[in-house]
């Protein structure tokens, strides 16, 4: 079986925060973005708020959504990993 791309291991990610949250697919793609930026990223500074989503992130979600990602990205560190997620979510390159 093929290795999956960095895309698809985010798509992976979002799609296992949707079944274990039962929530939809942008709700998850937040939560996970809430993860991953910590506020760092022009996206999020450059926002106001009711754009802007709150870093609210509850402990039990960050556990959660911190143990997906470690399964799917477990060939890198946990900051290469929130690096890695968040240039896929913010900073896509174009095909």
């Amino acid at each position: 079986m093929a290795e999956l791309t960095l895309e698809q291991k985010v798509e992976k990610i979002i799609d296992q925060i949707e079944e274990k949250r039962k929530i939809d697919r942008a709700s998850a793609r937040t939560l996970l973005h809430k993860f991953v930026c910590r506020g760092k990223c022009n996206w999020f500074r450059d926002r106001k708020p009711p754009e802007r989503f709150e870093l609210d992130l509850t402990e039990q979600q960050r556990r959660e959504i911190e143990e997906i990602v470690s399964q799917i990205m477990k060939d890198l560190s946990e900051d290469m990993a929130r690096r890695e997620i968040h240039a896929v979510l913010c900073h896509p390159i174009p095909e």
